[in-house]
């Protein structure tokens, strides 16, 4: 007889990935995931792969969370883009954010909430990225996340929204706007 599959838990995955790294062998993540693959069938590499990214982000642990996030780049499901972008921003992986925000589609097009929080969070990465602006690309990298931050900000007025949050993505798109402005204006 076979055995009965359990539904996948991402929790209880979470809590693995916690128990790993806290160990210290994170060598094992790699098999904990497999292994998670073949007891779990459903689920995919992508979707373990971003909860180990922000597994690693909860702990503090931005490199090992810039590894899982570089594959997700690679490989995310159109429907995990927004999520891996919210990890990569918080990770402050700017590159990373902008390689996923590439990837990011007409149909992948969050929700309206959740655009303006993901274009907010690009804002405040762009920000912290915006001086010294000689550091290693980060102005370049300061103006792609506010064009990207504007674009989904535009897209999210394309679509029905109440007037509270009509008004909260109007004012960050003024935001971006204004500070994309301002960039070019101390760039002559």
């Amino acid at each position: 007889m076979a055995e009965e599959l359990r539904p996948f838990d991402p929790d209880a995955f979470a809590r693995s990935v916690k128990a790993e790294l806290i160990s210290g062998v994170t060598s094992r993540l790699d098999r904990l995931l497999r292994q998670t693959l073949v007891a779990h069938p459903t689920t995919n590499v992508p979707h373990l792969g971003l909860i180990i990214a922000e597994t690693c982000l909860a702990l503090g642990r931005t490199k090992q969370a810039r590894h899982w996030l570089e594959q997700l780049a690679r490989d995310v499901n159109p429907d995990g883009i927004a999520r891996a972008i919210s990890v990569a921003i918080r990770g402050g992986h700017a590159d990373v954010a902008l390689r996923l925000f590439d990837r990011l589609s007409g149909q992948a097009v969050p929700e309206p909430c959740e655009c303006l929080a993901l274009a907010q969070e690009a804002i405040t990465l762009a920000v912290r990225l915006r001086l010294p602006r000689g550091r290693d690309g980060a102005w370049t990298k300061h103006l792609k996340l506010l064009r990207s931050a504007e674009s989904l900000l535009v897209t999210s007025m394309q679509q029905p929204l109440t007037d509270a949050l009509h008004e909260q993505t109007a004012s960050s798109l003024e935001s971006a706007r204004k500070l994309l402005r301002t960039n070019a204006a101390g760039t002559r």
